[in-house]
């Protein structure tokens, strides 16, 4: 079995792999892609919520 790894870990072997880990470009690229996620896991939750309160709605009909 393998031994969990932390965080830290991950990063000091994603820069050692990949010198431009850091760099400005990427860092602002994976700021903009994790903004999209929470954007896109907001709207299915938002759409979630609104078929929820439309079903007893739509039952009474």
């Amino acid at each position: 079995m393998t031994e969990a790894a932390t965080w830290r870990d991950v990063k000091v072997k994603a820069r050692a792999a990949d010198p431009m880990w850091d760099s400005t470009e990427r860092v602002a690229r994976r700021r903009e892609m994790h903004e999209q996620m929470l954007a896109s896991v907001s709207g299915a939750q938002s759409a979630e919520i609104r078929e929820r309160l439309e079903s007893p709605q739509q039952q009474r009909s």
